[in-house]
């Protein structure tokens, strides 16, 4: 028989260990998997390969936090599963809600005096929440672990549901070039050559800062002859999975449709690519992204 103060000790590690396990896989698993789910073409790995690096430290993290909390007396643990639980809230509510928008990703840097409100509102709603959950712990033990658990769940429905509605994207199956392949695609005509290269925003701007500097500038100009930059071009999206079927086939994505069917839909179509060959050329596709690459692998372009 189990006596009330061993009952309620047993409890307590429980509660510890479960609102520990909720703020490590937020931390650790959640937050990073919405990232990579929102971004998947930009991202050279797979989505498990990602957590595979995420998981160790979140292990190695929790059995330190619960080893550590057998140390604590009743009345500490009782306190610190409060401010925990408070804790994965604030977690969500920084991730989700107090998401800010400083700008493009494109090499020029934050200007973070525009937005220092921003950061008094985040440090004071994290100051006055693990403040008031030290203060009033007592007060709010009893429904606090319920809406921890209660946004953990919303949490993990969101993930789930993002896993699949990016599905095709994420589950690829990668290849590697081979010597052959590289060799191949550097097999250019000795007359006539049309060469595409498409950059995003980041890597323009840094491209122009390549050519433009002293060091780089004049072997650009005598190496690449015939070659012509065009910094002021601008893509029809901000994002290159709709940007790239627009210019390749002139179709605009209206939000209509899923987006992987307008991708699909968009390049099973006309395009410039099919065009050049019935006019005799041969097309080539260098494709860095394992997303696109897939979805250009079926393209109507030989």
């Amino acid at each position: 028989m189990f006596s009330g103060n061993t009952m309620r000790k047993i409890s307590m590690n429980e509660n510890t260990m479960g609102i520990v396990a909720i703020i490590l896989i937020q931390v650790f698993i959640f937050i990073p998997a919405t990232l990579y789910l929102g971004n998947s073409d930009q991202f050279n790995i797979t989505i498990l390969e990602m957590l595979r690096l995420t998981v160790i430290p979140a292990s190695i993290l929790f059995l330190f936090l619960v080893i550590a909390e057998q140390y604590l007396s009743s009345n500490i643990r009782s306190r610190v599963i409060v401010v925990l639980a408070v804790l994965s809230i604030v977690i969500w509510i920084q991730s989700n809600v107090l998401v800010w928008e400083y700008g493009v990703l494109n090499g020029i840097n934050i200007d973070w005096t525009k937005g220092k409100w921003r950061g008094f509102l985040d440090s004071s709603i994290w100051l006055a929440c693990i403040s008031g959950s030290v203060l009033f712990y007592k007060r709010i033990k009893k429904n606090i672990i319920k809406w921890a658990v209660s946004i953990f769940a919303l949490q993990f429905l969101s993930v789930a549901y993002m896993c699949l509605e990016n599905w095709s994207s994420i589950h690829i199956h990668r290849t590697e070039n081979t010597k052959e392949d590289l060799e191949s695609f550097s097999n250019f005509s000795t007359k006539h050559n049309i060469l595409h290269i498409l950059v995003d925003g980041f890597q323009s701007d840094v491209f122009l800062d390549l050519v433009s500097s002293k060091q780089f500038g004049e072997n650009y100009t005598t190496s690449f002859s015939g070659f012509e930059y065009y910094e002021e071009t601008l893509g029809i999206f901000p994002f290159t999975r709709f940007s790239v079927p627009a210019i390749l086939s002139g179709k605009l994505y209206n939000n209509d449709i899923p987006k992987d069917d307008f991708i699909d839909a968009a390049l099973s179509n006309k395009t410039i690519l099919n065009t050049a060959t019935e006019f005799g050329y041969e097309i080539d596709m260098a494709i860095g992204d394992p997303y696109f690459a897939k979805k250009y692998a079926n393209i109507r372009h030989n």
